[in-house]
């Protein structure tokens, strides 16, 4: 299961962590391969009078969906994947 320099073989590596994950890893230099992820925010006022407000905010995190890797197996941190794509709606009030 491991390689001359005691790494696990990269096909015990896919039946761990999925091919997804394993191909953002480049293993001839030990680190994992640079990614980006794509955001969006939009909001808007509701309503304004004086001191109230109404407002309402939307988020949409990591548009593509990539499983992008934040760290792999690492001794005392494991393995760190980004949050998938996430969706999040947030109202607020100011009075």
């Amino acid at each position: 299961m491991e390689d001359a320099a005691g790494l696990p073989s990269q096909s015990f590596l896919i039946s761990e962590y999925g091919a997804d994950v394993v191909k953002r890893v480049n293993f001839s230099r030990g680190r994992v391969t640079p990614w980006f992820s794509i955001n969006a925010s939009l909001g808007a006022d509701l309503s304004r009078h004086e001191k109230r407000s109404v407002t309402l905010q939307a988020d949409m995190l990591n548009i593509t969906g990539r499983p992008n890797l934040i760290n792999f197996a690492r001794l005392l941190s494991g393995t760190a994947l980004a949050p998938p794509r996430s969706f999040g709606l947030r109202p607020r009030t100011e009075f």
